[in-house]
């Protein structure tokens, strides 16, 4: 490779071009496989110290993404001393490269609506086992299902420089884009969880909820149920939407449905199943006390369930 005036040329920027970040065989988000190739150039000697790296802009156009996945592959990079950003001149490969240095707290965090209730808790068990693997730490912090609390939990993780956020977003009100952004923005990398966020381009690991809805639903078919009520934790929202579409889909295939009458949507964002006994309490005594009552219940939350 040759570097002149300390800028990429040669053979490192034609294999940049070449570099295919949406090639579907690699599972790797792609802020991370564009980590991995710039770290290995420099550890084979193809980036030079002191070479500086096309801009945020100029890699996006480059490999036809967003910037901000560039934006956290060079934030992993600086943060392991591979690479120093600086203002208003560029990103550099640093003097002494070493995964040892980091600037920040080299730990990820893990935001959920609730940490002790509902699926949260083997969500946290299984983050806490893979970050074990990689010798990180965790912070797990609850949002409440709050918006403004979710805000403040980011300020923090931005002052502690996290390593990555693993984030469930509030359903109700829905986590808006800047807020996420805001993290991305510090070159902090975000993978969502459970649900997606508009306008932000993240890697999902999210629940088929119409899919697991039906699965439900042909097992209680299966088992000699036809009048089958649904209870939802929270107000329509993506997931007790999804699950209740599954599961009518299912319930209509055999000729039987799923009516208004056999449904229940909770009216609170809270992730306490408590708040809603009262409520459940009464629609079971409806549907009970009723001339056709249900044979069986699905409900949308273990919490719910619970109560139910």
């Amino acid at each position: 490779m040759e570097s002149i005036g300390g800028f990429v040329s040669g053979s490192v920027e034609e294999r940049l071009r070449q570099l295919d970040l949406h090639c579907a065989e690699d599972s790797r988000p792609k802020y991370e496989r564009l980590r991995s190739f710039i770290a290995d150039e420099v550890q084979n000697g193809r980036l030079r110290v002191g070479t500086a790296l096309p801009s945020e802009q100029q890699l996006a156009e480059m490999l036809q993404v967003a910037r901000t996945t560039v934006r956290q592959a060079l934030a992993e990079l600086e943060r392991g001393g591979v690479v120093q950003r600086k203002h208003g001149a560029g990103t550099f490969v640093n003097e002494a490269p070493t995964s040892s240095r980091q600037v920040g707290l080299d730990a990820f965090a893990l935001v959920v609506p609730g940490a002790g209730t509902g699926l949260w808790p083997a969500l946290q068990a299984g983050f806490q086992g893979a970050a074990a693997e990689l010798q990180k730490q965790i912070l797990v912090c609850s949002s409440e299902n709050n918006l403004d609390r979710q805000a403040n939990v980011f300020l923090q993780l931005i002052q502690k420089k996290v390593a990555g956020v693993a984030l469930a977003p509030t359903s109700l009100p829905l986590t808006p884009a800047f807020q996420v952004k805001h993290l991305q923005d510090n070159g902090i990398p975000v993978v969502l969880c459970h649900r997606s966020v508009k306008g932000v381009d993240a890697p999902l690991l999210a629940i088929p909820f119409r899919k697991v809805g039906r699965k439900a639903g042909e097992l209680l078919v299966e088992h000699g149920h036809r009048r089958v009520a649904y209870f939802a934790m929270h107000q329509r929202n993506e997931a007790g939407v999804g699950y209740e579409a599954g599961l009518r889909e299912v319930l209509e295939g055999v000729g039987s449905g799923l009516p208004e009458s056999l449904t229940y949507w909770g009216e609170t964002v809270s992730p306490d199943a408590n708040t809603q006994t009262e409520a459940v309490r009464a629609t079971l005594r409806r549907m009970f006390d009723g001339p056709n009552p249900p044979t069986a219940i699905m409900a949308s939350f273990d919490p719910l369930a619970e109560r139910i």
